[in-house]
C-alpha cells in the first residue's frame, strides 16, 4: 500500500470528520480541551489528513461524539480493493445527517 493511498484515505476521514464537527458548531480548542489535550496540533492533524495513531483519532471521536463503524467489503466481489471512492460513497450515504 503506498502512501499517496494512505494519505487521500486520511484525508477523506479528515474532511469527514470536520464537517461533522463544524456542523456540531464545536470549535477546534473544545474538541482538543474535551480529548485533554494542551494544543490543537492533534485536531488539525486529523483534519488536515496528516498521520496520527489510532488512540489519537479516538480521543478525537470521544471528544465529538462520533462513532466509527467497520463493514466487510463486498463478498459478491471479494477481489475488489477498498478504496478511497468507496469510502467517500460510505460517507455520502451515510454522512453527515445533523
Amino acid at each position: 500500500m503506498n502512501e499517496e493511498y494512505l494519505k487521500s484515505a486520511r484525508e477523506v476521514i479528515g474532511d469527514f470528520l470536520k464537517q461533522m464537527r463544524e456542523g456540531k458548531g464545536i470549535s477546534r480548542y473544545n474538541v482538543a480541551k474535551q480529548a485533554g489535550w494542551e494544543r490543537i496540533d492533534p485536531v488539525v492533524r486529523i483534519e488536515n489528513g496528516e498521520t496520527y495513531n489510532i488512540d489519537t483519532l479516538l480521543r478525537y471521536l470521544k471528544a465529538t461524539d462520533i462513532y466509527i463503524f467497520f463493514s466487510e467489503k463486498n463478498k459478491s466481489n471479494p477481489d475488489a480493493t477498498l478504496d478511497v471512492e468507496d469510502m467517500m460513497q460510505a460517507i455520502d450515504k451515510n454522512g453527515p445527517k445533523l
